[in-house]
């Protein structure tokens, strides 16, 4: 789904258009499908934006400093129509992460594991932040399509009744921010974030009983390669303090390369 045209000017300036992950979360710097798992923990994918059509740069400001900014059209673009869609870059999605070990962390922007079996540790430091005007996107059918803002009792947040019996969402200012910090020594890989969510400025065809929803939820990443670049043991869990419920989740597993 993602695609992009590229104009590299320097080490510090890469210029990019085209369709591309908003940087509001580490998943979402372009390292799948270098995860322990083959999904997200919901911690991470109840507040993250998702893949939309824009222009970003990024690139590096000091040594083992480095940055991405990215204006796009809205949150989400799958499964949207094309015509459905404004010609509008409000939307405003960065990060910037500091790695002061050994200026990497791993292929692809940031693998979750330690399968390069680092001998010096490699540490990780990161924030991000996205704002956006969501709108609600009608179907023919009566139905509707923007589905990724969600609320914590599961309810897509542009579905009718979700934040009152009867009421229909239209408009929503949607922010968002992570804290990230991560570790990798020897096999052992570490990873944590800490993500909030604001939904505020909602336009909906009645009163609305929320002046704005501030939700949090943090996920935890390890994993241990314990047979160097063959066998890795992995745990994630997340949990989030969402306004209706306080989902968690716990996942498990092993990696043979």
């Amino acid at each position: 789904f993602t695609g992009s045209l590229t104009f590299r000017f320097s080490d510090a300036i890469a210029l990019s258009l085209g369709v591309g992950g908003l940087p509001g979360s580490h998943s979402m710097m372009g390292n799948w499908p270098l995860w322990a798992g083959t999904e997200r923990s919901i911690g991470d994918d109840y507040i993250k934006p998702g893949y939309s059509q824009g222009i970003w740069i990024e690139g590096r400001l000091r040594p083992k400093l480095y940055y991405k900014l990215m204006v796009a059209n809205n949150i989400n673009a799958v499964g949207i129509d094309p015509g459905q869609l404004d010609k509008r870059l409000d939307t405003i999605s960065g990060a910037l992460w500091w790695m002061p070990g050994t200026g990497e962390w791993g292929p692809r922007n940031g693998a979750y594991g330690d399968y390069e079996m680092h001998a010096t540790p490699a540490t990780l430091f990161g924030l991000h932040y996205t704002h956006s005007t969501e709108e609600r996107f009608s179907q023919v059918n009566g139905g509707f399509e923007n589905t990724i803002i969600r609320l914590s009792d599961g309810l897509a947040l542009f579905a009718e009744g979700a934040l009152a019996p009867g009421l229909t969402l239209n408009e929503v200012v949607y922010d968002s921010g992570t804290l990230e910090a991560g570790y990798k020594h020897q096999g052992l890989s570490l990873h944590a974030e800490w993500f909030w969510r604001n939904l505020s400025r909602f336009r909906a065809d009645g009163p609305v009983p929320f002046d704005n929803l501030f939700e949090h939820s943090v996920v935890l990443n390890a994993s241990m390669m314990v047979v160097p670049q063959a066998l890795e043991v992995y745990g994630r869990g997340s949990y989030i303090w969402g306004e209706f419920r306080e989902p968690w989740d716990l996942a498990g597993g092993v990696n043979w390369y």
